[in-house]
């Protein structure tokens, strides 16, 4: 029975980090080309550190209009 329950916690605690870029892109209820692009990565690539570091980088950098301004 506790076994069930450490392996029900891993898969949870895994795939919530997973979908971390994902939670980050979409957290100012905004869609922006960035949070589309991090949404792909994530989606295709983000089983792969590189990949999900690389999708993390996307969600977390500022909108394109908001570089453009400066």
């Amino acid at each position: 029975m506790h076994y069930q329950f450490a392996e029900l916690a891993l898969v949870v605690a895994s795939g919530t980090l997973y979908a971390l870029p994902s939670f980050v892109a979409l957290r100012d209820h905004t869609i922006t080309a960035d949070h589309v692009e991090a949404l792909i990565v994530n989606a295709l690539l983000g089983w792969t550190v590189i990949g999900w570091g690389f999708a993390m980088f996307l969600a977390l950098r500022e909108p394109q209009s908001a570089r453009r301004k400066t």
